[in-house]
């Protein structure tokens, strides 16, 4: 499912993300990816352009807070607590920190960013990723991990809507 995003998305996404990076690093937050120091702009600025992707797909506003977050739910769809993760990375995975705590989210969404364009290729629901049979090490240390042939695809018709229901 690609969602295109507008010039004044990409604006909004850009000046979020930014505020984003400098509110949690001043607050010291966690980071759970402390090797990408020269792209956590960049980083944040694709996660809220898939977090408002997704909640304009499913007519939802986006949580535009750029309070301290860590381990947070993006959004609630259809009563799933949703983590939204992007990559620019064409075949990039669905990779959540070994840090992260079970229950915090049913389910985690994968979304690829190119240019303005969000192409959700999938979800996993938290039991699924958050296992330590996941767990592998892409270079940066331990991470639960699942590779876009793994995940749940999304549906690409008009019952796409309830996709996360069949789960």
């Amino acid at each position: 499912m690609r969602i295109e995003l507008s010039d004044t998305e990409l604006m909004l996404a850009g000046q979020i993300g930014a505020m984003r990076e400098m509110i949690n690093r001043a607050a010291k937050r966690q980071d759970y990816f402390p090797h990408l120091t020269e792209s956590k702009k960049r980083n944040e600025m694709i996660g809220v352009m898939a977090e408002m992707a997704f909640c304009k797909w499913a007519n939802q506003y986006p949580n535009l807070d750029i309070a301290p977050q860590s381990g947070t739910t993006d959004v609630i769809y259809q009563g799933w607590k949703c983590d939204i993760k992007a990559t620019d990375l064409e075949n990039g995975q669905l990779i959540v920190p070994v840090k992260k705590k079970k229950g915090s989210s049913d389910v985690y969404v994968l979304g690829v960013i190119d240019k303005n364009v969000v192409d959700f290729r999938g979800f996993a629901v938290e039991d699924e990723i958050i296992n330590e049979k996941r767990i592998k090490d892409l270079g940066h240390g331990p991470t639960y991990c699942m590779t876009q042939e793994e995940i749940t695809k999304f549906k690409e018709d008009a019952e796409q809507v309830t996709s996360l229901q069949s789960v």
